[in-house]
């Protein structure tokens, strides 16, 4: 057999490796240092790295806090609660509007809610939901037993309320608010104790709506200037349209029902 050198080449870091014919080898290093021949056996792989652009995942939800603004959603449904001017709340209209929006107040005071703490709702009419009964409304801004609602994850626990949670308003008559009767869509009651689908929501951190810029003053219209008849015109008279005033130094004269003048 004749003398081989076999090289080895590897695309990120070259090595070459020498062998005589007895395959002993002869060294390891660079390709120059083993001095490639005619008989020399050159075996090259090229490792290639695929560059893949990893997007960072967004940051997760912090937990509400009092003060938060958010939407409630009913998840049967797709409709969110709405609160009308008249202190109606149904859950009838799907928007993500400022009747929609709700500011999550903390009754203890500032700080992370979590499930079991007490709630109140204020809509935007600044009128906070309450429980009549089993009737629920928005007339009152009170902030008393009626409009106390505990607020729960399914089966209770102290975890904070997340963005995106499915969670139970509980009311100060044990009942907690239902609003997915399918026999009445829309309606919102406190009926029952459950913590089933009718009366589950999903709570939604609301985005702060801009004010509208304020609409601008309208223009008056403009009053065209008044023009007078000159002397010896005509300044009145049934059926007359045209000037009733006479210039400086005139006086506007009535010469029959059908025609007045302007005399010096």
């Amino acid at each position: 057999m004749p003398r081989a050198r076999v090289a080895i080449a590897v695309a990120l870091g070259v090595v070459a490796a020498c062998a005589d014919a007895a395959g002993n080898a002869t060294c390891l290093a660079d390709v120059s240092s083993c001095g490639l021949g005619k008989d020399t056996l050159l075996l090259q792989t090229r490792s290639a790295r695929s560059a893949v652009a990893f997007s960072p995942a967004p940051p997760a939800p912090g937990p509400l806090h009092s003060s938060d603004k958010v939407f409630l959603t009913v998840p049967r449904t797709g409709k969110r609660l709405t609160m009308q001017r008249n202190g109606k709340v149904h859950a009838k209209w799907s928007h993500r509007g400022r009747w929609q929006r709700f500011t999550l107040e903390r009754a203890a005071g500032d700080g992370v809610v979590r499930s079991g703490d007490e709630v109140y709702l204020r809509g935007w009419t600044g009128k906070r939901i309450t429980v009549q009964g089993r009737a629920v409304h928005a007339k009152w801004d009170h902030r008393g037993s009626w409009q106390r609602f505990v607020i729960e994850h399914r089966g209770g626990g102290d975890g904070p309320i997340l963005p995106g949670d499915a969670i139970f308003f509980k009311a100060h008559t044990g009942k907690r608010i239902d609003v997915a009767d399918p026999k009445s869509p829309g309606m919102v009651r406190a009926r029952y104790g459950h913590q089933g689908s009718w009366q589950r929501l999903v709570i939604e951190l609301a985005e702060e709506a801009p004010e509208p810029d304020p609409a601008p003053a309208p223009t008056p219209p403009t009053t065209p200037p008044t023009v007078c008849a000159d002397a010896w015109q005509q300044c009145g008279g049934r059926q007359w349209t045209g000037a009733t005033c006479c210039a400086a130094g005139s006086s506007c004269v009535e010469d029959g029902p059908w025609y007045s003048q302007c005399k010096p």
